[in-house]
C-alpha cells in the first residue's frame, strides 16, 4: 500500500521495509505526545482525543503492525512489548523525533509505553496511562489473595481468543463480521466522529488476514506479555499519571474485578502524576472521557515542561 483510502486520517511513513501508518498534529511546539491503542486496536482509537487537544500540542497515533493499516511483520508476532518499544522507537527515529515523548497508552497499550520507558529512558518524559492493563491482573498462584478474581477474567478473553482463531482461519464463517460489529458499534462510530469514508475503509481494514491475525496474537499472547513487563518496568523513573474507569460503570466487568484493577492501578502513578478514578466510564476511558484524557496529558505536558 502506498497511499491510505481515501477518507482515512494520517499518512505512511516508510520504516525498515515496512509502512506504518500514523495520525500526527499539524502544527504546535513542546514534547511530541504519543498515543499507544489497546489490544487490537488502531490509532483511531484515540480519535476522541485527537481532534479536541489544544492546536499547540504536538501529537502523534500510530497503527502497530497488521492492525488496519500498518503492514504486517513476521518479526512483530510475539507482539511483545520490547518488540513493540523497539518498533515504536524505529519510528521515531524515521521522524527525526530525538527529544523526549509524552507515552500515553490504553489498556495493553500501557504495558507498551512502560516498557517503552524502561528500555530507553532517554526517549521519555512522563507516562499517562488509561486505564491500562497489569502485569497482575491475571495472577493466580496460590499466594495471591486475588487468585479466584484474576481467574474470572482468563474465560472472556479465551473466548474472545478462540473466535478470532476461527475467524482468522476460517474466514467463510462469517465470524469477522460479527467481530467487526462489537469493534464498530454506531456508538463508538459517533463517539469517535469517523466521517462515513473513514468508517467503510475501516471496516475493509479490520476484515483483513492481517488484522485477524494481529488482533487474535495481542490477546492470545498477553501472558508473555504481561510476563516481560514484570521483568522490564517493575521500576518507573519518570512521573506517571493513571486514569481508572468507575466501579460504578456498566461494562460487562464485575465490581470485583473492577476493585481488583483500580487497586492495582494505585501501584503504578508516580508523583508529580497522580491516580484519578472518573466517574461516567468504564475500560473505554478514551472514547466516553476524552475530556478527562485531554486534562491530564495536558497536566503531564505541564509538569515535564516545567520540571
Amino acid at each position: 500500500m502506498n497511499s491510505l483510502p481515501v477518507g482515512v486520517p494520517g499518512r505512511l511513513v516508510e520504516v525498515g521495509s515496512r509502512a506504518v501508518r500514523i495520525i500526527e498534529s499539524g502544527g504546535g511546539s513542546g514534547p511530541l505526545i504519543v498515543f499507544d491503542a489497546g489490544a487490537g486496536a488502531s490509532a483511531d482509537s484515540w480519535w476522541a482525543v485527537l481532534r479536541t487537544l489544544p492546536p499547540e500540542v504536538r501529537w502523534l497515533a500510530y497503527d502497530r503492525p497488521g492492525l488496519t493499516f500498518t503492514s504486517s511483520d513476521p518479526a512483530a508476532d510475539d507482539r511483545r512489548p520490547s518488540t513493540i518499544a523497539r518498533d515504536l522507537a524505529a519510528l521515531l527515529d524515521a521522524l527525526g523525533e530525538t527529544g523526549k515523548v509524552i507515552l500515553v497508552g490504553h489498556s495493553r497499550g500501557g504495558l507498551h509505553v512502560r516498557v517503552f520507558a524502561a528500555l530507553y529512558p532517554e526517549r521519555v518524559a512522563g507516562l499517562v496511562l488509561v486505564d491500562p492493563s497489569h502485569e497482575r491482573m491475571l495472577d493466580t498462584s496460590a499466594d495471591n489473595p486475588d487468585r479466584a478474581v484474576s481467574r474470572t477474567q482468563q474465560l472472556p478473553m479465551a473466548i474472545a481468543s478462540g473466535v478470532l482463531l476461527v475467524a482468522e482461519k476460517a474466514p467463510w464463517t462469517g465470524l469477522r463480521s460479527v467481530w467487526l460489529k462489537q469493534l464498530l458499534t454506531p456508538k463508538i462510530v459517533g463517539a469517535l466522529g469517523m466521517t462515513a469514508g473513514h468508517e467503510s475503509a475501516m471496516r475493509q481494514a479490520y476484515r483483513s488476514d492481517a488484522a485477524t491475525r494481529a488482533t487474535r496474537l495481542e490477546l492470545t499472547r498477553l501472558g508473555p506479555t504481561l510476563a516481560e513487563t514484570a521483568r522490564l518496568a517493575s521500576d518507573p523513573t519518570v512521573p506517571i499519571t493513571v486514569l481508572s474507569g468507575s466501579p460504578q460503570a456498566q461494562e460487562g466487568m464485575s465490581r470485583r474485578v473492577r476493585d481488583l484493577i483500580n487497586r492495582l492501578h494505585a501501584e503504578l502513578w508516580r508523583a508529580p502524576g497522580t491516580h484519578q478514578i472518573l466517574e461516567r466510564t468504564g475500560h473505554m476511558i478514551p472514547m466516553d472521557r476524552p475530556d478527562a484524557v485531554v486534562d491530564a496529558t495536558m497536566a503531564m505536558r505541564r509538569i515535564v515542561s516545567t520540571g
